[in-house]
């Protein structure tokens, strides 16, 4: 009986635990929504920039093989 209340309350304090930690992180979600969707904008512009850097990278690299091809 005692190994049984001993385990109910571990898994209670760790349910609480959990459920606080839950609280606390969407409570923070919450408030630093605003940080959370300007680094979401940020992430977004940095892949359009690397995707239009790796579009000019292959143009370049196209009319480079078509100038090789061109002077042989």
């Amino acid at each position: 009986m005692r190994g049984n209340k001993k385990l109910l309350y571990v898994v209670l304090i760790i349910s609480l635990g959990f459920l606080v930690s839950i609280f606390v992180l969407s409570g923070m979600y919450i408030k630093e929504q605003r940080l959370y969707s300007k680094f979401i904008k940020f992430a977004s512009d940095v892949d359009y920039h690397l995707r239009v850097l790796g579009a000019k990278y292959l143009s370049e690299v196209k009319d480079a093989e078509k100038e090789k091809k061109l002077r042989e």
